[in-house]
């Protein structure tokens, strides 16, 4: 028998019996969770498929990599598939956007290129200012870098979004 504090007397099976059907409870919580959270898991990735497979993004054939993206081994693996997973939407944004966009920049990113953007503008608007000679030249160096900041800010937004 045990006893509890204010005397009263509990039998051991009384005991084993209240200590097996809390550990039939739990077993039975932890089944539902496990099915619960299984559904979410395969929702979450269901989800994530159907809206990536709406973009149409396609990873670039074997042949068509170049020799530096034909060393990566995710674009070999998923070449001429489908952007589908966050695995492959992950090497589609890092390897692959993320080596154009080096090249793109030159080793800047979209934001280090605001500095140059308004240093070209302030000399096109005092080269205006002033008529001189070099103005056409000045006009498309800004030229230049714009295209090259707005072609980063797109390739950063998608790979960004490909990324969350």
């Amino acid at each position: 028998m045990i006893t509890t504090s204010k005397g009263n007397e509990m039998s051991r099976k009384r005991l084993d019996l209240i200590i097996s059907v809390g550990g039939v409870a739990t077993a039975i919580l932890f089944l539902v969770l496990g099915f619960v959270f299984r559904a979410n898991g395969t929702f979450a990735r269901d989800y994530v498929k159907d809206q990536l497979s709406a973009q149409e993004i396609n990873f670039p054939a074997t042949e068509a990599l170049t020799d530096e993206e034909a060393t990566v081994e995710c674009l070999i693996e998923f070449a001429g598939t489908v952007v589908d997973s966050g695995e492959k939407a992950e090497c589609y944004a890092n390897e692959y956007i993320g080596a154009h966009l080096a090249g793109i920049g030159k080793g800047e990113t979209y934001a280090s290129l605001g500095t140059p953007q308004r240093e070209l503008r302030d000399k096109v608007a005092a080269a205006e200012a002033a008529g001189a000679a070099d103005l056409e030249t000045l006009k498309a160096d800004l030229a230049a870098v714009n295209a090259t900041r707005e072609s980063m800010f797109k390739g950063e937004t998608l790979r960004g979004l490909l990324l969350t």
